[in-house]
């Protein structure tokens, strides 16, 4: 005649068999374990089955060995980036599954059977139950450890690249699983003149949930990331967990010290995105970025074109379609709907009024850089 003893012997005899089973249960129920190779899983749902079984067998609470294992699973699967749900989770549908293998083997021996076995609920119940609580603690900790290791690896990073420090850099660079010869890309968002919804805070959190090789970190309101991975992706992930922002995108560069400088790209691109409403690639609009970042320095040199531009807005906006159209005056002309001949006036006005002369290199840039400074929304008749 069957006895629970005898029906907890066999779940040990089938141990290979139920294993697979609440292994392939958890894979299928809790989506997170698919990520986890069922070479890596499998055994260690064999070996945590293993224990219970013997734990029921002997009737006796987890041994601190077993919580100690527990514990270790618990802080293996945080490495794995299974989330806290996700692991308890796992332990419910263990103890589901055992528990129905057992209630069916009593079943099919005597209603005596079964009813020995309702009251032995309480103990299975309170071994899973330790077992998820340890290993849910395990877990808690090891993701505080590794969030607060990550900080100070992002914070070294960030401050050895802003100083041209390649040997810490190299460091906090590979310890953030960078590949340190590699190439980096660097971006700054910050926030737009819309809105200031979003959570900067949590946009490394998002990248690594995303699984990029890409680093965040805050400063002020402002966001910087170091990435490694897809540019579009890394992008996606800024704008849907920080709100509306601008961006300023680095210069794909090599190194710690490309690295750097593409930090350096970055943040002066985020200030002329910020200033122009737009996002910058520093790739595309570099010299505007860099007078830009330089408007202190090139006050003295462009105060005077300025003036012109902000006093005389026509001038500044022919100025501006001239470069933009190829530096040809009948294409500036059909940009801003006048004749040619107003046009060729004009920017012979700008130069007399300046002083440079819009033909030459350093004219053109100085020109350029005085005309985009100037709010050109009002036009005046008199100078057509």
């Amino acid at each position: 005649m069957a006895t629970l003893q005898s029906l907890i012997a066999q779940l040990h005899d089938d141990l290979d068999v139920l294993a697979e089973s609440v292994a392939g249960r958890i894979r299928s129920e809790v989506p997170g374990y698919r990520t986890v190779p069922a070479m890596d899983h499998n055994p260690d749902v064999r070996a945590h089955l293993e224990r219970i079984i013997e734990g029921l067998s002997s009737r006796r609470p987890p041994s601190v060995d077993v919580i100690a294992a527990a514990r270790t699973l618990g802080a293996k699967r945080a490495a794995q980036g299974l989330s806290l749900p996700e692991l308890v989770e796992a332990y419910h549908v263990a103890y589901r599954e055992v528990w129905r293998r057992l209630l069916r083997a009593a079943g099919a021996s005597t209603p005596d059977l079964r009813a020995e076995l309702s009251e032995e609920v309480t103990h299975i119940w309170m071994w899973f139950q330790r077992l998820a609580a340890a290993a849910a603690e395990a877990h808690s900790t090891s993701l505080r450890f590794a969030s607060a290791t990550r900080l100070e690896l992002r914070r070294r990073l960030f401050d050895a690249l802003r100083i041209s420090d390649e040997t810490e850099g190299t460091g906090a660079a590979a310890g953030l699983g960078f590949l340190p010869s590699g190439d980096f890309v660097a971006i700054c968002a910050g926030r737009s003149a819309q809105s200031d919804r979003g959570d900067l805070d949590g946009v490394d959190a998002a990248l690594v949930a995303a699984g990029l090789s890409a680093a965040a970190l805050r400063q002020g309101d402002r966001i910087a990331v170091i990435m490694q991975d897809d540019h579009a992706a890394v992008l996606e992930t800024i704008h849907r967990t920080a709100g509306p922002v601008r961006i300023g995108v680095g210069l794909r560069r090599a190194g710690i010290v490309g690295a750097a400088l593409s930090l350096r790209d970055a943040e002066d691109g985020v200030g002329l995105a910020a200033a122009t409403d737009k996002d910058i690639s520093f790739d595309a609009d570099w010299l505007a970025v860099i007078l830009h970042a330089a408007r202190a320095r090139l006050a003295p040199i462009l105060s005077s074109g300025e003036r012109v531009a902000a006093d005389h807005p026509p001038l500044a906006s022919t100025v501006t379609a001239f470069a933009q159209s190829g530096y040809s005056i009948s294409a500036a002309a059909r940009t801003l709907r006048i004749h040619p001949n107003t046009a060729t006036y004009r920017l012979d006005r700008w130069c007399a009024m300046t002083g440079w002369d819009i033909r030459t290199p350093q004219g053109l840039i100085a020109s350029t850089a005085s005309a985009s400074g100037a709010d050109r929304t009002t036009e005046d008749a008199s100078e057509r």
